[in-house]
């Protein structure tokens, strides 16, 4: 089975076999100094707290004009949507090297 992924630059897409993708992931994701191990019931809470920092963050936005009423609107709207599913995604994006494309 192979993925097709992005790559970095926006040079545009790569195909990787699943289980080297998986194998990539979890290099980056095992890095302690990138990612704490949380438990589900810390990461229910964190995600909460997540959602009440961007509803905050957004009430102090509007007040002071940085962001209109279409983008508050906006930004609440996706952030309701994402309370069923408070973990986030992950998905690898492969850095590429420009002195291997042919100019």
């Amino acid at each position: 089975m192979w993925v097709i992924t992005n790559t970095d630059k926006n040079l545009g897409p790569c195909v990787v076999q699943f289980e080297q993708y998986i194998s990539d992931a979890m290099v980056y994701l095992n890095d302690e100094l990138k990612y704490e191990m949380l438990t589900e019931e810390e990461a229910q809470i964190e995600g909460r707290r997540l959602i009440r920092d961007i509803w905050r963050w957004t009430v102090m936005a509007k007040s002071r004009e940085k962001i209109n009423d279409d983008e508050t609107k906006y930004i609440r709207k996706y952030r309701s949507a994402n309370l069923e599913n408070l973990h986030g995604y992950f998905c690898l994006l492969y850095a590429t090297k420009h002195d291997l494309l042919p100019s």
